[in-house]
């Protein structure tokens, strides 16, 4: 697909994507399970075409509903990405897009429009950004943000459901954030076996987690592939739990009515340009997150269209049968969407476009721009030296995104109390934020 030229050609596509409006299921679902696994990159699932078996309870269901093959987030890091993954709002449209900010009083979260349409709702986060502090509580009629683990909020979930059950609660939503696969890469011992590869090297990554030490020392060829590996057995462990949860909804009766949505905000980078971790880049391996939906309604089979983080909100919205503002990824207008933006303006600031053929990175604050096809899925050959006319269009689009940026639609937080900077310290967010 040609660029369209200048970033008004960029403003009409969004423009275009948030007109049109979504088409209800004649049977929509009761509950709504809505499951987001932090730094989980789409390409290390087995359905995504991953070979190292780290999915296979998440393969087998995603069989069972609909995949998308190709969601971009629209930004590297936490806060941004999971505030437009609940609002529906780009990162420039919320304001949230720095560690010291918090959700605006206009900003409508999707646990306040299902409470408003009489869902009942809870939310099981693992703290972090993901936390009452900058805004997630919002709609919600429980909000714990201290769970420690995935197993933990999803026990929690089962009791949550089972109340509802018992209480008559005709509708309910559910929301689940874990940090089972972010660094420090931590697996069971025995599932860190597993994945050993022979080449593996000993590299110690306990409190080096966020460190721009560890982001940017040498490593060997071998301590990444360690470190790699150990990311690829956290998704085994989070893998297994969540194929528990899913299995109990089956035998509980809940799945013939409950649609069940699993995501992520961003990925994970392990050397492929010269870092580790997700601070501060825009590569592919970052921005692939994969989204899968299983429940009434939903078509079974994979979609290749473009999708973003803000497309779940409209698209949960019609699938429950409910007003929802935009175009569901089921509908034909979805297509209408030419550019993907992705941004981070936090410990750097840069901007990406995704279109259907290529990939446009520009770092804001140096002015550097690299570009690659869509299809050099390592993103090895920077073609933007050979492209000065496409890399001319595709900047004009990124810099009209970049000036989009409204931060008084957000709100300016105290400092983080105690409890919450050690959490962001284990994190590895000391400064405030990742």
């Amino acid at each position: 697909m040609a660029a369209m030229h200048g970033g008004a050609g960029c403003v009409a596509a969004v423009a275009l994507f948030a007109a049109s409006c979504g088409t209800a299921p004649a049977e929509p679902a009761r509950n709504l399970v809505l499951i987001s696994i932090d730094t989980l990159r789409a390409d290390r699932l087995g359905s995504y075409g991953y070979d190292r078996g780290t999915s296979p309870e998440l393969d087998a269901f995603a069989e069972r509903g609909a995949l998308f093959e190709d969601v971009v987030t629209e930004c590297s890091w936490t806060l941004p990405a999971h505030m437009t993954m609940l609002s529906g709002l780009a990162p420039p449209q919320h304001g949230v897009i720095r560690p010291e900010l918090g959700l605006g009083a206009g900003t409508e979260l999707l646990a306040q429009r299902l409470a408003a349409a009489g869902f009942r709702t809870f939310g099981a986060t693992e703290g972090g950004f993901v936390s009452r502090r900058y805004g997630f509580a919002r709609g919600f009629e429980r909000f714990d943000d201290e769970q420690t683990s995935l197993a933990e909020s999803l026990t929690d979930a089962r009791a949550f459901l089972v109340r509802m059950r018992r209480e008559g609660a005709a509708r309910s939503f559910l929301f689940v954030h874990t940090f089972a696969v972010h660094c420090p890469y931590e697996p069971d011992p025995a599932t860190a076996a597993l994945f050993h590869s022979p080449d593996a090297e000993p590299v110690e990554t306990a409190g080096r987690c966020g460190n721009p030490d560890f982001n940017h020392m040498e490593l060997t060829v071998g301590e990444i592939r360690t470190i790699s590996d150990l990311y690829d057995a956290e998704i085994r462990d989070a893998d297994a739990v969540l194929g528990e949860f899913l299995r109990w909804l089956d035998a509980e009766g809940f799945a013939e009515t409950t649609l069940v949505v699993v995501t992520s905000d961003h990925g994970e980078e392990f050397g492929e340009h010269g870092r580790i971790g997700h601070e501060g880049t825009l590569h592919r391996e970052v921005l692939g997150v994969p989204l899968i939906l299983v429940g009434p309604g939903i078509p079974h089979g994979r979609f290749d269209r473009p999708a973003g983080l803000a497309s779940i909100v409209p698209t949960l919205l019609a699938a429950l049968g409910l007003p929802s503002g935009g175009p569901s990824l089921f509908d034909d207008q979805a297509r209408a969407v030419s550019e993907r933006f992705s941004s981070i303006s936090w410990k750097g600031r840069a901007v990406s476009v995704v279109t259907e053929e290529w990939h446009l990175i520009l770092d804001e604050e140096n002015g550097e721009v690299r570009l690659y096809r869509r299809a050099d899925v390592g993103e090895e050959v920077d073609l933007a030296r050979s492209r000065p006319d496409l890399v001319a269009d595709l900047r004009a689009c990124a810099e009209a995104y970049a000036a989009s940026r409204r931060v008084e639609n957000a709100v300016l937080l105290d400092a983080p109390n105690p409890r919450e900077r050690v959490r962001l310290g284990e994190l590895g967010y000391a400064e405030g934020g990742d």
